[in-house]
């Protein structure tokens, strides 16, 4: 059976998220000065990571929110700027807002424990993946978890830029996966934009202040000809947000991201009339270092 808990506990934690996302110190950069970033060969990092998401759809706004905790591993560095990375997720929990309670989704156990082989390339692209084998359910957006799950992790981690970069300086990351639907597929592409902001002390550590901006952009389809219904989903989203990388350790020190999605789906069954709905996504998402 599900636990169930009051809404005020919901709402202290949201207000824990969101608080937490705070600036820190900055620290002047030089006229001219560089900033070498690179990742280092890291075993048994431990992060936490918060997501508050609200979904709207004809009116109804449904609220959830999804805590985990994990320990990942850089365990290869290539000469070509390719990452080999392990990650276990330790803890896992999912939380929806219905009705004035917070109902824990006992299902999401099912992910503590489950590991992670991802490698990614120089441009932060997946390359290969593995894992995650007991992860069958679907998200809220009826997305397959397992896939949606390694597309977030290539994310989490931002491609470093190819060499040393000056206050203002940009550089890419495109992450492009399809995603198993119910009854179809989508190709979901997600392109992080990062201009480094500066030098800022966060939780202790002096960091690289990286800003991004994302774009993402989803097309996809499907159906069940046996019932002539067929559909077409296609999905566009902006987010912005700011990532905190240790300059002396070589890894992620803090990440904060607000998105916003829209999902157009189209369908039709037999000769009726195509049917159009629309859904929408906000979403408040941190990963932060722990141990």
């Amino acid at each position: 059976m599900s636990r169930f808990v009051s809404a005020g506990v919901l709402l202290a934690t949201v207000a824990a998220l969101v608080v937490g996302c705070g600036g820190a110190p900055e620290i002047q950069m030089a006229p001219g000065e560089k900033l070498s970033l690179s990742y280092k060969l890291i075993d048994g990092l431990s992060y936490k990571g918060k997501s508050f998401q609200t979904t709207n759809y004809k009116g109804f706004a449904n609220d959830s929110m999804t805590e985990n905790k994990f320990r990942t591993s850089v365990d290869s560095l290539y000469s070509d700027g390719t990452i080999v990375r392990t990650l276990r997720y330790d803890e896992y929990s999912i939380v929806t807002y219905s009705g004035g309670q917070a109902i824990f989704d006992d299902g999401a156990k099912m992910i503590e424990g489950e590991q992670l082989w991802l490698k990614v390339d120089a441009s932060g692209g997946i390359v290969d993946w593995r894992g995650l084998e007991g992860v069958r359910s679907y998200t809220s957006e009826e997305r397959n978890q397992r896939e949606t799950m390694v597309q977030s992790v290539a994310l989490s981690f931002l491609t470093l830029p190819p060499g040393p970069v000056g206050q203002g300086d940009t550089w890419s990351q495109t992450v492009e996966m399809p995603i198993d639907i119910r009854q179809g597929e989508l190709n979901l592409k997600v392109t992080n934009h990062y201009t480094l902001a500066g030098i800022a002390t966060r939780n202790g550590y002096t960091c690289a202040k990286i800003d991004m901006i994302s774009e993402s952009v989803g097309t996809g389809g499907g159906g069940d000809e046996s019932r002539a219904y067929s559909f077409d989903v296609d999905i566009e989203g902006e987010g912005k947000g700011a990532v905190y990388f240790g300059l002396d350790e070589g890894y992620l020190i803090f990440s904060h991201e607000e998105t916003n999605l829209q999902t157009e789906h189209t369908s039709i069954r037999g000769r009726e009339e195509a049917k159009t709905e629309f859904f929408s996504a906000k979403i408040e998402s941190e990963v932060v270092l722990v141990e």
